[in-house]
């Protein structure tokens, strides 16, 4: 079964319809999608009705942005008991953070001369109630003439080592991975190539999460060089643990990540685990 594990949509920092993204998934004959929106999960009754009656499966899934101090760690969990009163805590947690960090980060724009307003950021959501991310303030600066796109925006002023950058309210990776795994869920580590950490420390980081529930990595990644791809699934294989794939599609055609690309097949163990076979 060829697989996408890794989907955004508009429910975060993407600009697809859920909907959207199951049509190309049918239309690239993929079997299994995840869609893996940042810090909030798209609502059942939405991907059911964007599936309709096309041949492909889902699990509910998310990606989580935590931290280790200021390095960056996404954190995949699929198909999570949505019941669990522990997991709907610790997404309300999220939406509530995400809300605290833009504050945070109004005001560093704003000591830099940037004026940009709550309202003006929520104006850049495509559905009302969902976290507050980046992109949002990205789209909200770049709109007011502050950057001239959102990208640029984004690069000049809120990534790390940016004059407006904060981790406020940001999960660590062990708490996260405890939690979902907690929860049901298989829990796997993003793109562990874009990881800003020597090899070493990032294994050691590797074991230390598999300790709190972490049972897969994404060796399967758009922007993984071939060497990088191999390595990480030695790693995989090393450790006993799954090997995940996906595209992190964001925006339709953007010419780097596409749906369904680079080809993936999970293990059927992996889909026993999400329990779809």
């Amino acid at each position: 079964m060829r697989a996408d594990m890794h989907l955004h949509t508009f429910y975060s920092d993407g600009t697809v319809s859920p909907e959207r993204v199951f049509e190309k998934a049918a239309q690239r004959e993929l079997g299994f999608i995840c869609i893996t929106d940042h810090d909030c999960m798209c609502p059942t009754e939405r991907l059911e009705r964007a599936k309709g009656q096309l041949p492909v499966t889902y699990v509910p899934s998310i990606e989580v942005s935590a931290y280790w101090q200021e390095v960056k760690i996404h954190i995949l969990c699929y198909n999570p008991d949505l019941e669990n009163s522990d997991w709907k805590s610790f997404l309300k947690e999220l939406k509530e953070g995400s809300y605290r960090r833009a504050e945070v980060v109004l005001k560093k724009l704003k000591s830099l001369g940037i004026n940009l307003s709550m309202e003006e950021v929520e104006a850049e959501k495509l559905v009302k109630g969902i976290p507050t991310h980046s992109m949002h303030i990205s789209r909200a600066g770049a709109k007011k003439g502050y950057a001239e796109n959102e990208f640029k925006f984004y690069t000049n002023f809120l990534m790390y080592g940016a004059p407006a950058f904060s981790t406020e309210s940001r999960p660590s990776p062990e708490r996260t991975a405890e939690i979902a795994f907690a929860s049901g869920a298989v829990v796997s580590l993003a793109h562990p190539g874009r990881i800003d950490l020597d090899k070493n420390t990032l294994k050691k980081g590797i074991v230390r999460l598999q300790s709190c529930g972490l049972k897969g990595i994404e060796g399967v990644y758009t922007t993984h060089t071939d060497i990088e791809t191999a390595y990480f699934k030695e790693i995989a294989k090393e450790l006993n643990l799954f090997i995940t794939g996906g595209s992190d599609t964001h925006i339709e055609n953007d010419g780097r990540h596409e749906i369904g690309l680079p080809e993936f097949h999970p293990s059927k163990e992996l889909l026993q685990a999400l329990k779809i076979c």
